[in-house]
């Protein structure tokens, strides 16, 4: 599902992708897969800052940092960061944006 929501996201078919990357997140989340949880939150994020959601990119990009420093990976965990300090400044949340 992961891959299909990326191949949607890239024809700029939003609302496929959102469903493909939440179902990818439900597996995940079963195979208990920091990784792609991580993943999949990401891309629903990155969606939800390109139709201006920005409360919903907030809400998956919190997820999205948490799996990944589960995961351990300082570039996945790097770029996570990087993309809440983008949403919590697109949500008005200028000083959590800078202390990211």
């Amino acid at each position: 599902y992961y891959y299909q929501g990326r191949v949607l996201h890239n024809a700029q078919n939003y609302n496929a992708a959102i469903v493909s990357f939440t179902k990818a997140e439900e597996f995940a989340e079963k195979a208990k897969d920091n990784k792609y949880i991580g993943l999949a939150c990401r891309s629903i994020s990155h969606i939800s800052n390109e139709t201006y959601q920005f409360a919903e990119e907030l809400k998956y990009a919190e997820k999205e940092e948490a799996a990944f420093r589960k995961y351990g990976d300082y570039d996945y965990y790097g770029h996570a960061k990087f993309d809440l300090a983008v949403a919590s400044n697109n949500n008005m949340d200028f000083e959590r944006s800078e202390k990211l």
